[in-house]
C-alpha cells in the first residue's frame, strides 16, 4: 500500500501512522525503509527524521543498509540522499559507528556522501577523539575526491578546525602528521589558515 501512494507521500505517512496506532500493525525494517525511501524521494526530511528515530528505537543496531539497498530501485530514490541522510542522523542520536559502517560501505560501492553528512560523521568523531577512525575516513574520502582539490583541502581544513577549536593542538597535529603519512599535501592556503588557527 505504502508503494502505492507514493505519488502521494504525506497519505503515506498518515497510513503508516494509522496502521501502527490504531490497527496495531507492527511494522517491519522493510516497511520503515520503505516509508523512508518515499519520504526522501520527496525531499520531506522532517517527517523523514521523525520515521527515523521511531526505527532506530525499534531496531537499534540492526543491519539496515541492505533493506535500504534493496528499495533504491523500487522507489527510484538517490542512494547519495538516502545514506547521507542515515549517516547523518545516526551521529543525530549518537551512533556513530553504524554511520561509520554505512559510510565504509557506500564508499565501497561507489557511492558518494554529502559534505553535510560527512562533516557530522566528523564532527562526532573529533568530539570523541576517534583519530585512527577519523584518519581511515578521511583517507577514503579524499580518494572519493580524487581530482576536486578544493573539497581535499575543505576537508583536511575542517578536522583541524574541530581539534583547534576545542582548544586540542595536539590532536590537531596528531591529525596533521597522519595526514601527511597518508600522502596527503596540504597547500599552502590551508596551512596559512591552520596557522591564523593556533595563533
Amino acid at each position: 500500500i505504502i508503494f502505492n501512494l507514493r505519488s502521494k507521500p504525506m497519505s503515506a505517512i498518515r497510513f503508516f501512522e494509522w496502521s501502527e496506532n490504531v490497527l496495531g500493525f507492527d511494522h517491519n525494517l522493510d516497511s520503515f525503509c520503505g516509508i523512508l525511501h518515499l519520504l526522501l524521494s520527496n525531499r520531506l526530511f522532517d517527517p523523514a527524521r521523525q520515521v527515523f528515530d521511531k526505527m532506530a528505537v525499534k531496531f537499534g543496531n540492526v543491519d539496515c543498509f541492505e533493506a535500504f539497498y534493496g528499495g533504491l530501485q523500487v522507489y527510484n530514490s538517490n542512494p547519495n540522499t538516502v545514506y547521507s541522510f542515515l549517516i547523518d542522523n545516526y551521529c543525530r542520536i549518537k551512533m556513530v559507528d553504524t554511520s561509520v559502517e554505512i559510510f565504509y560501505r557506500m564508499s565501497a560501492l561507489g557511492i558518494s556522501v554529502s559534505p553535510y553528512a560527512l562533516c557530522s560523521m566528523l564532527s562526532c568523531l573529533v568530539d570523541c577523539k576517534g583519530m585512527d577512525v577519523i584518519l581511515s575516513v578521511c583517507g577514503a574520502a579524499s580518494e572519493g575526491l580524487r581530482g576536486k582539490h578544493n573539497e581535499r583541502m575543505n576537508l583536511y581544513g575542517f578536522v583541524m578546525g574541530g581539534f583547534f577549536k576545542k582548544g586540542d593542538v595536539e590532536m590537531g597535529l596528531h591529525f596533521h602528521r597522519g595526514m601527511i603519512e597518508r600522502g596527503f599535501s596540504p597547500d599552502i592556503i590551508t596551512c596559512n589558515k591552520i596557522m591564523k588557527g593556533l595563533c
